[in-house]
């Protein structure tokens, strides 16, 4: 049963790793190609998921080209959709 528990954990975290390495990898690739990327502080500990769903929802209403997000990294296609998520977010 624990080593159940402990193999099923092990493969959460593998997964995750693998995510992240998978999202680190597209953010490099899209930066060589003229995206650019946005990250939100650190010091911003009230990344609530009601203030992370209102960025999204400020993103689809307002962002003319293409984006992505994973956590508190965001890239954008269009360096003015950067340009209005920092002023207004940062």
């Amino acid at each position: 049963m624990i080593k159940d528990l402990e193999q099923e954990l092990a493969e959460k975290l593998s997964n995750e790793m693998a995510k992240e390495i998978d999202w680190e990898l597209m953010v490099a690739m899209m930066i060589s190609v003229g995206w650019i990327k946005v990250s939100i502080p650190n010091s911003w500990s009230d990344m609530t998921s009601s203030f992370s769903r209102e960025i999204k929802e400020w993103c689809r209403d307002n962002v003319k080209g293409h984006y992505n997000n994973r956590g508190r990294m965001w890239v954008f296609e269009k360096a003015e959709d950067a340009e209005w998520f920092m002023l207004r977010w940062l």
